[in-house]
C-alpha cells in the first residue's frame, strides 16, 4: 500500500455538527498580500468568532467542480444531457456542495466556538458568485489595499519565505494582480452587496476601533468598545487539523519569518508610476463605494 495512504479508524473520525447548531459563516477574501490574515487574527480575538486555517474550497476544490456542470449544462452532446445534471436536479448538486462546505469546515474545534465562523481564504476573491450560489445564507468580507503598496508585499515575500508563489518582478505581479481583479470584479458587479461589507487596509490602519465596530455590526456581533479593545489586545493563535497536523506533529500554524513586513522601500519611482498606469492607485474594483 502507498505510504501515503493509510486506514482510518472510526475514532479518526469526527461528527458533522448538527444543521441546526451550524454557526453562520463569513468569508474573507481579499488579493494576496492585502491584509487579510491581520485582519482574521483581530477578529479571531472575539469571543463569538472562531476561525482556522485556509481551506481554499472553492479555488482548488468546489470551484472546478462548479465549473464542470455548467459546462455539462451547456454541453450539445446530441443524446439529451449527460453527466451529473443527468442524475441530478441543480438544487440538489447545490445542496450536496452546501453540505461539504460545513462538513469541511466543522472539523476543527474553532467552528463551535461561538455563532460566527470565518474562513479566509484571499484566492476567494476570484469565486465570490460561486460561494453566493453555493451558501447563500454566507456573508462575505472583502479586503482592499493599494495596488502599489500589495506589489511591494508581494516582492518582499517572493524574495523570501513566500519564494514558491510569490512573483519576482514588479511586471509579473501585476500580472498577478490583474489574474485576481479581473475576475473578482466580474463577481462584484452581479453579486449580493448586501451581503458583502468592504473593508480597506488603510482605513484599517488609520482608524481600526470604527473599522473593526462596522465589521462587528455586519457580522450582527457585539460592536462595544470593549469588545474591540479586548480584539485589538489580544494574542491570537491559529491552528491546523487534518494530516497537516499530523504530519507534522502539531495543531499550532507559526508563521514563517518576515510574513508580516513593516517597512518599505522596494518599489523606485518608475515602478510606481508603472503601476499607477496600468492599475490605478486606489482600488481595482470601480464599483465599490
Amino acid at each position: 500500500m502507498n505510504s501515503a495512504l493509510r486506514l482510518y479508524e472510526d475514532s479518526d473520525i469526527l461528527p458533522v455538527p448538527d444543521a441546526d447548531a451550524n454557526p453562520e459563516l463569513v468569508f474573507l477574501v481579499g488579493l494576496p498580500r492585502s491584509g487579510t490574515t491581520w485582519l482574521q487574527k483581530l477578529l479571531g480575538n472575539h469571543p463569538e468568532v472562531g476561525t482556522a486555517q485556509e481551506s481554499h474550497l472553492f479555488n482548488h476544490f468546489l470551484g472546478k467542480q462548479i465549473e464542470s456542470w455548467d459546462h455539462m449544462m451547456a454541453f450539445e452532446d446530441g443524446r439529451g444531457g449527460i453527466g451529473i445534471p443527468a442524475y441530478q436536479r441543480e438544487s440538489e448538486f447545490m445542496d450536496m456542495m452546501h453540505r461539504q462546505v460545513r462538513e469541511v469546515l466543522g472539523k476543527c474545534d474553532e467552528y463551535s466556538k461561538g455563532s460566527v465562523f470565518l474562513e479566509k481564504t484571499p484566492d476567494h476573491i476570484r469565486h465570490i458568485l460561486d460561494i453566493q450560489r453555493v451558501v447563500p445564507e454566507a456573508k462575505i468580507i472583502l479586503m482592499l489595499r493599494d495596488p502599489a503598496d500589495i506589489i511591494e508585499s508581494m516582492l518582499s515575500a517572493g524574495s523570501g519565505w513566500g519564494k514558491h508563489w510569490a512573483p519576482g518582478s514588479v511586471i509579473s505581479a501585476i500580472r498577478l494582480c490583474y489574474y485576481f481583479s479581473r475576475k473578482a470584479s466580474a463577481d462584484f458587479s452581479k453579486a449580493d452587496k448586501s451581503k458583502i461589507h468592504t473593508v480597506r487596509y488603510e482605513d484599517l490602519r488609520s482608524n481600526p476601533d470604527v473599522v473593526i465596530q462596522g465589521i462587528l455590526e455586519f457580522m450582527k456581533l457585539d460592536a462595544s468598545k470593549e469588545s474591540v479593545d479586548l480584539m485589538k489586545n489580544s494574542k491570537f493563535e491559529l491552528h491546523r487539523y487534518g494530516e497537516f497536523a499530523e504530519r507534522s506533529g502539531s495543531t499550532i500554524v507559526e508563521e514563517p519569518e518576515g510574513f508580516a513586513r513593516k517597512k518599505k522601500g522596494k518599489l523606485n519611482v518608475v515602478q510606481r508610476l508603472l503601476i499607477k498606469a496600468t492599475i490605478g492607485k486606489e482600488t481595482f474594483f470601480s464599483d465599490v463605494e
